[in-house]
């Protein structure tokens, strides 16, 4: 097995951030690198993993394919498996030659954006993932602008993180509000997503994560305020925390949550407490008939 099965056993640290590669054969040649449409393990999307020696045999293959064909959809296959076993600048070499052949590929300017972002050349990264956006507005679910929104981040304050990377706000009280009116549903999707995708090279801790994990807890906080979805709403707060994210309005939402949980078993236990009394009467008021009938009974029969 090659050198590059131990490249990607080490990406997970090497690698700050991980976004979208966009295949043209996966469906063709019955394989499915990533699929997105999974529930992964539950909301914990960063324990998924990809089987990386069909990777090395699937990315022969592909070369093979475009020697025998000619055909750059499968050169750009082959450089998104490189990609993946991080060949980075190889990758790169491959996309440039396939740009300067056959311009304004949508595929050609994503992947280029996604390789640029892990060579840590986050200006031209922006470039290429904004150019992507441009050939196809609808890629990934329309959940792109996310990616745009992180490497502008990464510009301007680097991977550190201490407040919603999206620009989001939920308000200043204990309880997450929708104040500005965001379209929850659709950001719920394009956030999950995009964490689908990122996480699957991007493992804990990285605070940028956090953030998008912080920014979905909040969401889904809002939007399943009621008291059976506490439990649940805790793992999207907590898979934030294991990202090591913090800010002051993820604290006081996530304490906030954690004491509702907190009062709901106390009242619980309080409740079961105070119909103790009853039942041990109830029992007691049965046993005492029972014993009625019985001895009733025992008299007849004398």
């Amino acid at each position: 097995m090659r050198a590059q099965f131990f490249v990607l056993i080490f990406l997970s640290s090497a690698i700050s951030s991980m976004a979208c590669l966009n295949e043209y054969h996966t469906l063709k040649n019955g394989l499915i690198l990533y699929d997105t449409e999974q529930s992964s393990v539950g909301i914990e999307y960063w324990k998924t993993e990809i089987d990386t020696a069909e990777l090395i045999e699937e990315s022969d293959k592909f070369l093979a394919a475009y020697h025998r064909s000619g055909s750059l959809e499968y050169y750009s296959d082959y450089a998104v498996t490189l990609t993946y076993l991080g060949e980075l600048e190889r990758a790169k070499s491959i996309y440039l030659e396939i740009e300067a052949k056959s311009p304004n590929l949508y595929n050609t300017a994503a992947n280029l954006g996604t390789v640029y972002e892990l060579l840590g050349q986050n200006d031209s990264a922006l470039y290429w993932i904004e150019k992507g956006i441009e050939l196809n507005p609808e890629s990934h679910e329309g959940s792109e602008w996310i990616h745009v929104c992180i490497l502008k981040h990464k510009l301007e304050y680097g991977d550190e993180a201490n407040f919603s990377v999206l620009g989001l706000d939920f308000g200043e009280n204990e309880m997450p509000e929708n104040i500005h009116n965001y379209d929850l549903d659709e950001y719920a999707g394009d956030i999950i997503y995009q964490l689908k995708e990122r996480t699957l090279f991007v493992k804990p801790p990285n605070q940028i994560v956090g953030s998008l994990y912080a920014d979905l807890a909040d969401i889904m906080f809002v939007r399943c305020p009621k008291e059976r979805h506490h439990t649940w709403l805790r793992n999207y707060y907590q898979a934030a925390e294991t990202y090591e994210f913090s800010s002051p309005s993820f604290e006081m939402h996530h304490q906030h949550l954690n004491d509702l949980i907190k009062e709901r078993a106390r009242d619980k236990t309080e409740e079961n407490s105070s119909q103790w009394p009853i039942t041990i009467g109830l029992i007691l008021l049965l046993l005492g008939a029972v014993i009625f009938i019985w001895r009733r009974k025992a008299g007849s029969s004398l």
